[in-house]
């Protein structure tokens, strides 16, 4: 192999690295999002229960400050 080949070589390795990172970053992204998406449906069907702002802290392990920034 070549100097240049090996270089070449590298240098795709390394542009795939990068773009494999993108990908990993993109998905946990998503992943976030639709898990915030969950987290704030379950907060408003509590809510719609009749539970307490307190209550819907508790049993989604949040601040109640946070809650209320929610449902606000």
């Amino acid at each position: 192999m070549s100097q240049d080949e090996k270089e070449r070589y590298l240098y795709l390795r390394e542009e795939m690295a990068v773009s494999d990172e993108v990908s990993r970053m993109r998905t946990a992204k998503k992943e976030g999002i639709e898990q915030g998406i969950e987290l704030t449906k379950k907060i408003f069907k509590l809510y719609n229960k009749g539970y307490s702002v307190d209550q819907i802290a508790k049993e989604c392990s949040m601040e109640v400050s946070k809650i209320q920034e929610i449902l606000s």
